[in-house]
């Protein structure tokens, strides 16, 4: 009730050293409820600066480990790029081996073309498909 009144202003009179002894004594303890008061409120700020702290810190974390997360997913895609490349690559000798060996097939059975485009079938001393003289 005391901090009430004081909130609207405090009439004391004075009148002996006892009324200076409680005027004294109402100063000291609202002294120190505004010290309290204030280490509460340095209290908080300290926790919420912590907290911040510890939020800024989180974020960073997060932050650095998505970095990571996309470097390593851009390896990755240049990974899975380079093998479909190599397949590609792959695929295309593949299909030029097939093609030659085709050939070869075609020539061992004794067809091959000579310089105006059209067949020649060798049959020499050699067997089937091979050039040989007589």
């Amino acid at each position: 009730m005391l901090h009430r009144n004081l909130s609207k202003g405090l009439t004391v009179d004075v009148k002996v050293k006892g009324d200076i002894d409680k005027l004294q004594a109402i100063y000291n303890t609202q002294a120190k409820n505004v010290s309290s008061a204030s280490e509460k409120l340095t209290d908080a700020f300290s926790r919420q600066a912590e907290v911040a702290e510890q939020l800024m810190k989180k974020i960073k974390e997060k932050a650095d480990a998505e970095k990571l997360e996309y470097k390593r997913g851009k390896g990755i895609v240049k990974g899975i790029s380079r093998s479909i490349k190599a397949m590609q690559q792959a695929a295309k000798a593949e299909e030029a081996m097939n093609k030659a060996q085709k050939g070869c097939e075609y020539y061992q059975k004794g067809c091959c073309h000579d310089r105006g485009g059209a067949h020649t079938f060798h049959q020499g001393i050699f067997g089937v498909g091979r050039q040989g003289g007589a």
